[in-house]
């Protein structure tokens, strides 16, 4: 007899195709800048200033070291500084065709202090076609001259000495508000009028801001980045009351950190 046919072996089973994995959770916005982010951004000296960027709920709600498009200081004429005390370097002329930089600081302010007054000098060292200017806050000429003298902080730039805040109380009054957060910087255009202004603190510290953007726009003659008008914008004040200043009655003893 024939022997049988063998059956035929059953085809193997088709091996099962793998489950696509999950996708990984979203890493949260970063809720700010940080100095130490790698970003891109345009070093000078020792300060590596981060591009201009919107901040996260400033344009849902008011940020005062946010400086919007309808900011009361932006297309003001820069208050007269005549009466100023210069401590370091010539006197300077605004409005006669060269960019300005001015900004203000104390010598009581020191981790946010050093930061602008280094920043800003390396500025004045890379740029031969502006000019810059430290204006001191503290109440004593005698600490602006100390801080010179010790030189813990590169300090090269123009400084002068604000007699009785004369001048500080003057942007203050231009920008309409109670008290001026120090330090600050104003960015004024060829004629002297102030086309953008930055207040800066440990929360929001000078190379993150996005000055140093604005003003390689305005050497460039483009447009300035802007963050959109005030979202919260408030009765436009006349005269606004001064507000007490922290620092107004405050001794800082030898002129110490």
């Amino acid at each position: 007899e024939p022997e049988p046919e063998p059956e035929p072996e059953p085809e193997p089973e088709p091996e099962p195709e793998p489950e696509p994995e999950p996708n990984p959770e979203p890493e949260p916005e970063p809720q700010g800048r940080s100095e130490a982010e790698p970003a891109a951004g345009h070093p000078v000296g020792n300060t590596l200033h981060q591009p201009f960027a919107a901040f996260p709920g400033a344009d849902e709600e008011f940020n005062e070291y946010i400086t919007y498009a309808d900011d009361a200081a932006l297309g003001q004429p820069c208050p007269d500084i005549s009466s100023l005390q210069f401590v370091q370097g010539d006197p300077i002329a605004i409005g006669d065709g060269r960019v300005k930089i001015v900004f203000f600081w104390a010598k009581y302010l020191k981790w946010q202090g050093w930061p602008i007054m280094a920043g800003m000098c390396d500025i004045n060292e890379k740029f031969d076609n502006v000019d810059i200017i430290g204006i001191a806050a503290d109440k004593k000429l005698k600490d602006v001259e100390r801080f010179i003298e010790k030189g813990e902080c590169r300090a090269d730039c123009a400084l002068a000495f604000d007699s009785d805040w004369k001048c500080k109380d003057a942007f203050r009054s231009l920008m309409k508000v109670g008290a001026m957060a120090v330090p600050c910087a104003f960015l004024l255009d060829g004629s002297g009028t102030i086309v953008w202004r930055q207040a800066y603190s440990a929360g929001y510290p000078f190379a993150t801001m996005g000055f140093y953007s604005q003003l390689l726009k305005l050497l460039a003659g483009e447009p300035l980045d802007s963050h959109g008008n005030n979202p919260n914008p408030e009765e436009e004040l006349e005269g606004v009351e001064e507000a007490q200043d922290v620092f107004a009655t405050q001794e800082v003893p030898d002129a110490v950190w």
